[in-house]
């Protein structure tokens, strides 16, 4: 076979600077030199608007921003990103951006072979077109270098991101909003302090805003003021809205960014039951400040088409979120000098409908205690007095030390993106006053040492200006992908096993027998390839990954099955892969797959029900348990 067209792995990561090009083709002039740009104004002096993308086979990995009517362009682009794709070239193509679609104005091909070879490759190369035909005096610079998984750093920090790794940090982890004192899986956990007692997450952050004196800063993807946080005999009964209410009046400075869902009002909670403007309503005429924020994208200073601006828009607002689930206020501080620290909250819990729940999982015995007044079931139609409700099953932390100050520079600059005109009301934090670093004990081992991950991007937030270098450059915004890069970098240095736990588990569809979606993603495969390398050097390496029977919606609903067949097609993907790797294997033991990769669906089932209770149907009885 000719070894320019052999198709390869590459796996690794790839440091790519896109610098210019010059002389392209100009593709908004027809061959009758007419013009052919529409819904903007168009005149015989408009050029192409070229941008680079990068493709590893049919995957797309890079592309860069657009820029307006030029045909000499300076991108001046650097990314860096992690590879695991199947090709036989890395191409680098030039398009031309219009109001629909674009069309190639040129193109390079280096084979993958070449890349490999982790050699710097930096040049100024003549493109050609589709067909191979040279583009008179059309020219690319850019350089590209490929790093293999084991010349990566292996470090606890993931390197290069926007926030550092903090240590001497505190962290408590919670299971889900409630644990009973007394739960039995937790009774034989031992810790270098003694017996393990399991935390509650909202009985900690109900003490923690209770106790605030001059800030409380939230961000949430809903937050409904009628939850009780806390519950049972003898608990505060006080809800969300009237505790925050409270330290409001006191001069506590109370702000919330919370995400703005298209279709709740004053009277409806919206298709997403997020309450978003009733919490806003409800908090009118106080002292706490509530901003709604949805999901627009920033026009770019020189829009190719009002009309594509406007449809992206619309797009990003109706169909992606503010996801981000945070409490940053402030506590006693434990210098002893007067000074106050900061506390914060992170993790999946919001402070709204549903989410408050144990680890049992109660489906119909707390519908009279509990939950009377927060029933709540979104994967099926049934009664609430009759149940089930739905379950609630997630993760969340506390957090003490330097890693505070991170989450609260999230806020802010957040705030200052979203809240413009409110800018002023955010606390100044002076050294005086604060104890930033927060020493929260002197013994090691009792400490973290923490490092701070989002996605977000320039349309959401105001990056500080001398961090820019560390951002990811996706379709010319500043992108932070730092969760990503997180999954990426410890899956690669995992050493013994690997465990995960999510609402979904899909992506590598470039992997896939018959690609469906765009979910290109790297995690799944990044994991089978780990499980292969530990096969081939006879190392044990198992992958526990933990996910709800369904995700939550209709069960039978399309977007639902769609869902689930993509989740199908990955683990189709992995098991293939490793089977693979196992018939060529020489390790002795003739071990099953599910020895190395092993997935779990949360289930519940409940007898013994109170007569009061009236079952919804027996379907939903016996099969319905959704979990986050």
């Amino acid at each position: 076979m000719d070894e320019t067209n052999q198709e390869i792995e590459l796996n690794g990561k790839l440091n790519v600077h896109i610098i210019r090009a010059n002389n392209l083709p100009n593709a908004d002039i027809d061959i009758g030199g007419k013009v052919k740009k529409f819904f903007s104004k168009a005149t015989r002096e408009d050029f192409s608007d070229p941008y680079v993308v990068v493709l590893l086979g049919k995957a797309r990995v890079i592309k860069t921003m657009v820029i307006d009517d030029d045909l000499n362009p300076k991108w001046d682009e650097k990314h860096s990103i992690d590879v695991a794709n199947k090709c036989s070239t890395v191409e680098f193509a030039i398009k031309d951006k219009d109001a629909v679609g674009s069309e190639l104005l040129g193109k390079h091909e280096i084979p993958a072979h070449t890349v490999e070879s982790g050699q710097l490759i930096k040049e100024v190369v003549n493109l050609v077109d589709n067909k191979g035909n040279p583009i008179p005096d059309a020219t690319l610079e850019f350089s590209i270098q490929f790093i293999p998984p084991w010349a990566l750093p292996r470090d606890h920090e993931v390197p290069d991101m926007y926030f550092p790794l903090r240590r001497g940090c505190r962290v408590t982890l919670y299971q889900d909003a409630c644990v009973e004192e007394g739960f039995p899986d937790t009774q034989e956990i031992r810790t270098h302090n003694g017996r393990y007692v399991a935390p509650s997450a909202w009985d900690d952050v109900a003490k923690a805003l209770r106790e605030a004196q001059r800030f409380i800063y939230i961000t949430g993807w809903s937050v409904h003021t009628p939850v009780r946080l806390q519950r049972g005999e003898g608990q505060p009964q006080s809800t969300v809205g009237h505790l925050l209410q409270e330290k409001a009046l006191k001069g506590v400075k109370c702000l919330m960014l919370l995400w703005s869902e298209k279709t709740s009002t004053s009277v409806t909670a919206g298709m997403m039951d997020t309450h978003d403007v009733e919490t806003l309503n409800f908090f009118k005429g106080t002292n706490v400040e509530v901003v709604l924020s949805g999901r627009f994208k920033d026009d770019p200073e020189k829009p190719i088409s009002k009309l594509r601006s406007v449809i992206e828009s619309h797009v990003a607002s109706t169909c992606f979120t503010h996801h981000q689930k945070t409490i940053i206020c402030d506590a006693d501080g434990l210098a002893g000098d007067g000074r106050r620290r900061l506390v914060g909250f992170v993790g999946g819990l919001d402070l709204t409908n549903g989410r408050y729940d144990t680890p049992v999982h109660s489906l119909f015995k707390t519908l009279r205690t509990t939950h009377c007044d927060d029933f709540y079931q979104k994967c099926a139609v049934v009664k609430a007095e009759c149940g089930p409700r739905q379950p609630w099953h997630d993760i969340h932390s506390k957090i003490e030390g330097r890693i505070v100050y991170d989450v609260l520079l999230n806020f802010k600059e957040r705030w200052k993106k979203q809240a413009k005109n409110k800018a002023d009301l955010l606390e100044d934090l002076s050294p005086e006053d604060y104890d930033i670093d927060g020493v929260v004990d002197d013994n090691p081992s009792d400490t973290w040492n923490v490092q701070l991950f989002r996605s977000i991007n320039s349309d959401s937030v105001s990056f500080k200006e001398n961090f820019i270098n560390r951002l990811l450059k996706k379709s010319g915004k500043n992108t932070e992908a730092s969760i990503y890069k997180a999954y990426i970098h410890h899956i690669r240095r995992a050493n013994k096993f690997i465990y995960i736990e999510n609402q979904y588990f899909l992506g590598s569809a470039h992997a896939w027998d018959k690609p469906a979606t765009k979910a290109i993603h790297l995690v799944p495969i990044e994991i089978v390839n780990k499980i292969i390398r530990k096969i081939k050097d006879n190392e044990d390496f198992t992958v526990y990954i933990v996910i709800p029977m369904f995700p939550e919606g209709d069960p039978i609903a399309a977007a639902t099955q769609e869902i689930l067949q993509w989740q199908c097609r990955t683990m189709e993907m992995m098991y293939k892969r490793l089977a693979d790797c196992l018939r060529t294997s020489d390790r002795p033991g003739g071990r099953e797959l599910t020895e190395y990769l092993r997935f779990y669906c949360i289930v519940n089932r409940e007898a013994d029900l109170p007569e009061d209770i009236c079952v919804g149907s027996t379907a939903v009885e016996t099969n319905l348990q959704s979990t986050r």
